[in-house]
Formats: C-alpha cells, sequence, structure tokens
C-alpha cells in the first residue's frame, strides 16, 4: 500500500487543518486522564505524524515526515500523549520532545529555596544526628573534594569510611543525597575560591544623612579590617554565608538606623584632642592624635580641638550591609553556574536588590575568582 503524502510539505493548508482538528477533537479518554491530556496538549507544542492504519511502518510513511514527530501507537510502541482517530484510514499522534516531557516534571524554584532543600534535607545525609557538621555528611565530604566519598555514597548509600568512634552514627540509613543537591553543593564549596570585590567610594551607609564625612571614615575602616583578613578567610566566610542563610531560611540583616552626631565625650566630659609630632626608633617622624587636655590646669592645651562622632558605633551595621551585598553576589553567581546543571529543578532569576536600603537598585559588590580579583580596577560607585 502507498503512502498518502497528508503532511506534505507541499500541503500546509492540509497540515493547518490536521493541527486544528487535533486541538478541538475530545480524546476517547474519559476522565482525569482526559483532562491531563487536552492540558498537555494545549501547554506544548503539537507535533503529527500520520500512517496507514494496514501495518505499513516507516517504509510505506512520507518521505519527509515532520520534525520530531513518534509513531503512532497502532504502528509502533506507544510514545504520544495523545491520539486522535482520522476517520477508518489514519491515525494522529500527538509527542513532545523528550527534553520537553523532562522540562516538564522539573520543580521551578528560587536561589534561596534550592539552598535550603540542599542544605537542610540532602547534603548533611551521611552525617547522622550531626548532619552537616558531621565530617561523613556529603556536604564535608564535598568541602573536602573526596569524590571517591560521595561516589561510594552514590552506590552504596553509605559512606565508606571507618571514621572516629565519635561519629559512628553516620550508619544511620540516610540515603544517598540527590544529584542536583551534589551539585549545588559542589558550586556552594568553590565560593570558597572566590574574593569580594568592593568598589571604590563604597558607602554603606549612603542612606543616611549628611554626617559630616563621619560615615565615610567609618565605613573605609570596616572595609580596611575586612581586607586585613587572609584570602582563605574572606573565602571561607562568603560559604559559611550562604549555608548559614540557607539553614536559617533568612537574609543577613542589613538594617542600619542613623547613628546621632554628637561632639566627642570621655566619661561624660567634654573630649579634647591634639596633634603630636613623635620620632620612633627607625628615626621616623609622624603625626599622632593625643588627649588634649590639660588635667592640671585644667584647661585644653595649646592647638587642642574638639571633633565630633556618632553616639553608636556603627561597625556592626556596615559589616552587616557588607555581608548582605556579598551573599547577594554569591547567589548571583549560584545562579549563573546552576542554571544549566540541574536536571530536576528550574531555577528563575532572583530580581534581589543589591541596595535594598536605598530607593533604587544600585551596584555594589561582585565575587570573583581569586587568580583575578586581585586585578579588578575598583571604580564603580554605590553612593
Amino acid at each position: 500500500m502507498s503512502h498518502v503524502p497528508l503532511l506534505d510539505d507541499r500541503e500546509p493548508a492540509r497540515w493547518r487543518q490536521l493541527r486544528e482538528f487535533a486541538t478541538r477533537r475530545d480524546t476517547p479518554d474519559s476522565g482525569d486522564k482526559e483532562n491531563k491530556n487536552n492540558a498537555l496538549r494545549e501547554s506544548a507544542p503539537v507535533y503529527a505524524h500520520v500512517w496507514a492504519k494496514s501495518g505499513a511502518r516507516g517504509a510505506e510513511a512520507y518521505a519527509k515526515p515532520p520534525k520530531n514527530c513518534r509513531w503512532c501507537r497502532i504502528h509502533a510502541q506507544p510514545s504520544g500523549i495523545a491520539r486522535f482517530e482520522l476517520g477508518s484510514d489514519y491515525c494522529l499522534t500527538l509527542s513532545k520532545p523528550s527534553r520537553l516531557l523532562q522540562e516538564e516534571k522539573m520543580k521551578t524554584v528560587t536561589i534561596d529555596e534550592l539552598l535550603t532543600w540542599a542544605f537542610v534535607h540532602e547534603l548533611p545525609k551521611g552525617g547522622g544526628v550531626e548532619g552537616l557538621d558531621n565530617p561523613h555528611s556529603a556536604w564535608r565530604s564535598l568541602q573536602a573534594s573526596s569524590w571517591s566519598k560521595i561516589t561510594g555514597f552514590g552506590e552504596l548509600g553509605a559512606l565508606i569510611d571507618g571514621g572516629r568512634k565519635d561519629y559512628e552514627n553516620f550508619w544511620l540509613e540516610q540515603g544517598e543525597p540527590h544529584e542536583d543537591a551534589v551539585t549545588v553543593g559542589r558550586e556552594v564549596a568553590a565560593l570558597a575560591g572566590c574574593d569580594a570585590v568592593i568598589p571604590a567610594e563604597w558607602n554603606a551607609l549612603a542612606d543616611w544623612p549628611d554626617t559630616k564625612g563621619l560615615a565615610e571614615l567609618h565605613v573605609a575602616r570596616a572595609v580596611d579590617r575586612y581586607g586585613r583578613r587572609s584570602h582563605e578567610q574572606r573565602g571561607e566566610g562568603i560559604v559559611s554565608l550562604v549555608v548559614g542563610t540557607a539553614i536559617l531560611g533568612r537574609e543577613p540583616d542589613w538594617t542600619a538606623e542613623p547613628s546621632k552626631i554628637r561632639l566627642a565625650e570621655r566619661a561624660g566630659r567634654p573630649a579634647w584632642f591634639v596633634m603630636k609630632r613623635v620620632t620612633d626608633e627607625n628615626g621616623q617622624t609622624f603625626d599622632i592624635e593625643v588627649h588634649g587636655y590639660d588635667e592640671r590646669a585644667k584647661r585644653p592645651v595649646s592647638g587642642a580641638y574638639r571633633k565630633y562622632e556618632f553616639s553608636t558605633d556603627p561597625g556592626g551595621d556596615i559589616m552587616g550591609r557588607l555581608d548582605y551585598q556579598i551573599w547577594v553576589a554569591a547567589l548571583r553567581r549560584l545562579e549563573s553556574e546552576l542554571a544549566t546543571q540541574l536536571t530536576a529543578h528550574r531555577l528563575v532569576v532572583s530580581d534581589r536588590s543589591m541596595t535594598p536600603w536605598l530607593d533604587a537598585d544600585r551596584p555594589g559588590i561582585w565575587l570573583a575568582d581569586r587568580a583575578a580579583a586581585g586585578h579588578v580596577k575598583k571604580t564603580a560607585s554605590v553612593r
């Protein structure tokens, strides 16, 4: 029996007619299955294939079938998601490419939800009651880059390691971590190799009223303290920040109430200062600020001055906002790295602001690989 090219490219009108027929024709199924087929049919591209019912397969099919179509249920193994009768000689099979079918099963999540799921439910596996803190947990194994342990975990459902006696409980049956959780853990562990790039003129207190230069002074001091940490400490700090917030299920606290400005006081009395030139043991001279009040004479010394200060130290607030921006930068990096690696989860890009304390989102801190971080020119402004 020769084929009838109902869907031949030379007959686009017939092709459209069959599409319209398929989308409005009810399936022979009933109940929930019918509703499911209809929903699938309306939510994805339809690929149609017409075959002769006499038993003809590929040899008698039309010469140029549409891309991605499947054999119908009558002439091959079922592969379509719905079948529609077209009279007594032909049948139409609707199907989706395997990629679309796989994507339908993926769970849509935000990066926050994905991290919480991974670090609360999956990566503690293998660690018994200690969970993440146990060196035998999936997370600690990832941190140590011990892939032989992860391989053993995936194959046997337990980490093969004698371990210390105070961690015997890791033999509790917990199953293996999900593949996506392992991928997440690997990317989070890789953050230890990053460094935070703080732009020049970064001002964590830009929302505060005029502070006569005090805010900028305190921000500079906080940035200097952060920069004095070793590369390893800063990298591990990024990882701890991401893991900690994932477990707690909340973002770092960035609130900072403006501190009042006052003239400096010491023990409830006005404080005076004066610059004094000193010489060190190497013969180098430099100026230092010292107490400028003569206690014997009960008056300020010559050249003494007073200065302003905050009523409360804003150092903690500045570090809180620094941590917040590092956290946002880390999540953005993870979103980018994980977007194409997950098999059961689909990430939706977050629109989280880098500067929620301002009316508009401004540029802020970003992460760079440690090897390149030292070469980044810090010119961006977040004022």
